[in-house]
């Protein structure tokens, strides 16, 4: 969770360092349209419901394809990073790195656990943080 965080406050401030424009992914400004009609069903997608698919998908499945199928557990964390990212940004976006990013470090999450449950309330905890921000910022 601490290196999701610091990720996202690390990217804020290369940003600023560069001169790049504050940009709200796309996904986030529709979250916050969402968020204004309905925050109880959001918060239990975004923050519940969305973790748990994403991690068994991404860490889990993709995880067993890698070791498995391909025999190549190294190519697990760069698959998982860049497949999260496409999940959630385009690809020619700086939005993209940033995802690319956090679906790294939960993949090391994983590796280094080898428990779905550790990458499950990493990501859960960190979507909460970002809906209890975009709450903040909506109201």
């Amino acid at each position: 969770v601490v290196l999701l965080l610091a990720s996202t406050i690390t990217y804020d401030a290369l940003r600023k360092l560069f001169g790049l424009p504050e940009a709200i992914p796309e996904n986030q400004r529709i979250l916050m349209h969402v968020m204004t009609q309905i925050p109880f069903q959001l918060t239990l997608e975004a923050a519940i419901l969305a973790p748990i698919i994403e991690e068994l998908l991404f860490r889990g499945t993709l995880y067993r394809v890698a070791t498995e199928k391909l025999r190549q557990p190294l190519y697990f964390v760069p698959l998982s990073a860049c497949l999260f990212a496409l999940l959630h940004a385009w690809p020619n976006s700086l939005d993209f790195v940033i995802y690319a990013v956090m679906g790294a470090i939960l993949a090391q999450c994983y590796l280094h656990t080898r428990q779905l449950k550790y990458s499950i309330l990493s990501h859960i905890i960190n979507n909460g943080i970002v809906l209890l921000l975009m709450w903040q910022a909506v109201n």
